[in-house]
């Protein structure tokens, strides 16, 4: 896969103090790479008025639709390979790359607020898309 929009510094960086270290082994750093791909298009998507402090909600719902929109109709298994399977593994995500100083953290932030939106499965009422095999070009496994 790509870096995303990740830099080569940020990659290093979860490799050697995440996954490498067994600090935190459950996600793939494509997985990294995807929610921080997915939050680069939810701060895109807001006007320049507005601060970049966003709700759980939306960060997962972006993440969904980012999926649904590369993967089509095997988004969730995609995201499942890389260890995302609920909204509880992208907020893990975030808050790891907030230890890690890649993501800031407001002061409202809150684990539970990811825990909440686990209670329902990670694609449940989405409707998968075709599968966009030229978006998939630009994350191919290297």
């Amino acid at each position: 896969m790509e870096n995303a929009g990740m830099d080569s510094y940020c990659c290093d960086l979860i490799m050697s103090r995440l996954i490498d270290s067994g600090r935190d082994v459950r996600y793939s750093i494509r997985a990294y790479e995807f929610v921080y791909l997915a939050f680069n298009v939810l701060e895109k998507k807001q006007t320049v008025a507005r601060t970049y402090d966003f709700s759980a909600k939306e960060i997962v719902q972006t993440a969904v639709n980012t999926a649904n929109a590369f993967y089509g109709s095997i988004a969730e298994f995609v995201l499942a390979d890389m260890g995302i399977k609920t909204a509880n593994d992208i907020g893990a995500i975030i808050f790891n790359l907030v230890d890690l100083n890649i993501f800031s953290k407001s002061e409202y932030d809150e684990t539970m607020e990811f825990q909440a939106l686990s209670e329902k499965p990670l694609f449940f009422g989405v409707k998968p898309k075709p599968l966009n095999i030229e978006k998939l070009k630009f994350f191919e496994d290297t």
